[in-house]
């Protein structure tokens, strides 16, 4: 059996720091971070929120660091070797790693960790994901883990540089208190957990030990700040008001309205980063009439354009998101802008093409008995309300109206699982390209994230063969065609790329947002002054 070889690379060197940072009366150097929204558990195999990562990047190592280019780098796997049939990964660990416990990281720390993960008891997602098909974990030596699959599973180096499953939680910890880990979580990171104090803040502190940074790091050794502590703030404009105030030193997701106003503040640093996913889509439904009709989807690509989506609902602070089921940042998105461009008449005459005609003059198009009347369901939110409207208004004029349904997150699901909507409002955060089955392989029709109830035998066959080709670039060329049939189809509209805006005062130095889930801020090279 031949291996391909992941080597290890140099970390970069100690860098001096200018400054001593900013000394709280308790003398910790401190950041308070502001989070709009607190996970739900910090037991990152059970959680599945984004909102988990925020805290548990600096709590939680991973085996590879997947940089934006799509390359994976070795970080507590010291080295990855992937048959040639990508069946068999063999994880050989960096030594000297620990646990913030002092449990070592062994070969048997990760196989109790892949064994829990699949565990059906444990209801992770990774286990559907990035360890389907996982049979077992064998111990080759005390730093040498061998995994095995049922099936290719090439998705397994996305796997191991994603927190779910390539963030090594303490076995000793969770067998001492398997339910209390999700708000007490043990991990190798940077930083380790002290309290959780709900709808409050959670806080942690600098790792003594560590010495085994991500590879992109400026330093080595411990991290230069003592204490983070992640306070949350629902509101958006509470957010804004605690960074200029210098309440916070710095605050996640800005609205895009106060993004000028924070931009302008020479005590205010803006960086926005686009998140990988398939961006603000539109998904529509190629059941329900009118949008059965290929005319009327086509129509609405012609009609809708991401420019004006951008200006008028996000206020150019979230990007056009210009041709593609994905985002740019995926390694296998495809740009597709030219497909389609933005033309009203355009979309009018494809109308009047098909047969939609204002046939008893009330001013809305109708054909065989149906009119042109489409059903739009989302989220109540001040960005996606805008663009709904801008929808409604764009459309009128040639005899299309919208109806508005937005729904709580439930009643959103149940709804959009139902077919209930033409168009319905969906973002999606995942770096590989594999998560394109979850939204559109038709087994996720009626009960999981297919909303588009549009069946498409050949968009199935392309994700089941992307999900167990071992070559990665063929993999990619199949994730490609996938993108190109679902445009083709005019089944998923693309408005705007999904943006993670952050504020950070301007002492605040060298917090970094992890490429694989831009929401996620590295805090190892940070400091204060």
């Amino acid at each position: 059996m031949r291996f391909r070889t992941l080597g290890l690379s140099l970390l970069a060197t100690l860098i001096v720091l200018s400054g001593i940072g900013f000394v709280f009366a308790d003398g910790h150097l401190e950041i308070v971070y502001a989070v709009n929204r607190e996970p739900d558990t910090l037991d990152l195999h059970k959680g599945s929120s984004r909102y988990a990562m925020v805290p548990g990047a600096s709590v939680f190592d991973t085996y590879l660091y997947l940089t934006e280019d799509g390359e994976y780098l070795p970080w507590l796997a010291e080295e990855v070797t992937m048959s040639d049939d990508a069946r068999v990964y063999t994880i050989r660990l960096r030594p000297g790693v620990t646990f913030h416990d002092g449990t070592p990281l062994n070969a048997e720390a990760v196989q109790y960790n892949f064994d829990r993960i699949v565990d059906p008891a444990t209801q992770s997602r990774a286990a559907v994901g990035d360890l389907a098909s996982y049979q077992r974990t064998e111990i080759v030596d005390d730093l040498t883990a061998r995994v095995y699959f049922a099936d290719p599973h090439p998705a397994f180096w996305f796997g191991l540089s994603d927190w779910r499953a390539g963030g090594p939680h303490s076995p000793t910890a969770l067998e001492a208190d398997p339910d209390g880990f999700a708000r007490a979580p043990v991990g190798t990171g940077p930083f380790r957990f002290v309290e959780w104090v709900e709808r409050s803040h959670i806080t942690i502190e600098r790792n003594p030990d560590y010495n085994w940074p991500y590879p992109r790091a400026e330093h080595s050794g411990p991290a230069h700040l003592e204490r983070i502590t992640f306070r949350t703030i629902p509101e958006n404009q509470s957010r804004v008001i605690a960074v200029t105030t210098g309440e916070v030193d710095a605050a996640m997701s800005i609205p895009p309205q106060s993004v000028i106003e924070l931009a302008n503040n020479p005590d205010i640093r803006i960086e926005s980063r686009v998140l990988p996913g398939t961006g603000v889509i539109l998904v529509v439904n190629g059941s329900k009439s009118p949008t059965d009709d290929p005319a009327m989807r086509q129509a609405l690509q012609w009609a809708i354009d991401p420019t004006i989506v951008s200006r008028v609902g996000y206020f150019n602070a979230w990007a056009p998101h210009l041709g593609s089921v994905m985002s740019a940042p995926n390694p296998s998105f495809l740009d597709l802008s030219d497909m389609y461009g933005f033309d009203v008449e355009e979309a009018g005459r494809i109308l009047a093409d098909a047969g939609w005609a204002d046939s008893n003059g009330n001013g809305t198009l109708d054909k065989d008995g149906n009119e042109a009347v489409l059903q739009y369901i989302g989220f109540p939110s001040a960005q996606t309300t805008r663009v709904i409207e801008l929808l409604q208004a764009t459309l009128r004029p040639i005899g299309v109206d919208v109806n508005i349904l937005e729904l709580d997150t439930g009643a959103i699901q149940k709804a959009r699982q139902s077919g209930d909507h033409n168009i319905a409002h969906l973002t999606w955060i995942f770096k590989d390209g594999g998560f394109l089955r979850t939204l559109f392989h038709s087994e996720n029709l009626g009960t999981g994230w297919n909303f588009t109830h549009y069946p498409m035998a050949e968009v199935d066959q392309l994700l089941v063969a992307a999900e167990t080709e071992a070559d990665l670039a063929r993999r990619g060329q199949l994730i490609e065609q996938v993108q190109r049939i679902m445009l083709e189809e005019a089944i998923v509209i693309p408005t705007v790329y999904q943006q993670q805006i952050n504020a950070f005062r301007s002492n605040v130095q060298g917090i970094k947002l992890y490429e694989v889930y831009g929401e996620a801020p590295y805090f190892y090279d940070a400091t204060i002054e």
